[in-house]
C-alpha cells in the first residue's frame, strides 16, 4: 500500500510549479528583450556604416585602377542612395539609419591616386537610428591620401581608437 503512495506523487508538476515556472521564464524574458534590441539596434547602424565605407574605398580602388576620377554622392537624411560613376553594384542604399555629414562631403571626389583631391572635403560622416536612440558610428575622411578610420561618435568626435 505504501509502495502505490509513492508511484501517485510522480506523475508531473503541479500548477505551482508550473506558474512559478512561467513566471521566472518571463522575467528572463523581460530582462533579456531590451538587450536584444538593443543588439539588433547596434549591428543595423555597424552595417550602414560598412556599407558606406565599402563604397568609398570600392569607388576609391576603381579610381586608381582605371585611372580616372570617380565621383561619389553622398546624401544627408533617412533611406538614401549613395550613387557613383565608378561602382559596379547599383544597390548602395542604406535603409532605415540617418545619415549626417557636413556639406563639403557631399560629393567626394577621387583622383587617378586615390586621392580626394577636392579641398576642404575633410570631414566626419554620422551614422544613426533615425529616432536618435542607440549608438552613434562616424566614418572620418582626410584629404590628402583619402584616408578613411570609422568609430564611435560621441557627439563632437569620431574615436577612431579600437
Amino acid at each position: 500500500m505504501l509502495l502505490s503512495t509513492a508511484h501517485n506523487r510522480d506523475r508531473g508538476f503541479t500548477l505551482t510549479e508550473s506558474l512559478i515556472i512561467i513566471v521566472i521564464i518571463g522575467l528572463l524574458t523581460a530582462i533579456a528583450i531590451p538587450s536584444f534590441f538593443a543588439l539588433l539596434n547596434n549591428k543595423k547602424v555597424e552595417n550602414a556604416l560598412v556599407r558606406v565605407e565599402w563604397a568609398l574605398k570600392e569607388a576609391q580602388r576603381e579610381s586608381i585602377k582605371n585611372s580616372k576620377n570617380c565621383v561619389v554622392t553622398i546624401p544627408a537624411g533617412v533611406d538614401q542612395q549613395l550613387t557613383s560613376n565608378c561602382l559596379a553594384s547599383s544597390d548602395w542604399s542604406i535603409q532605415a539609419i540617418n545619415i549626417t555629414r557636413p556639406t563639403s562631403l557631399a560629393t567626394l571626389t577621387f583622383d587617378f591616386k586615390g586621392r580626394i583631391n577636392t579641398p576642404g572635403n575633410q570631414g566626419i560622416i554620422v551614422l544613426s537610428l533615425p529616432d536618435g536612440s542607440g549608438p552613434q558610428k562616424c566614418l572620418a575622411i582626410s584629404t590628402g591620401i583619402g584616408l578613411m578610420r570609422t568609430g564611435n561618435y560621441d557627439g563632437s568626435n569620431c574615436n577612431t581608437s579600437q
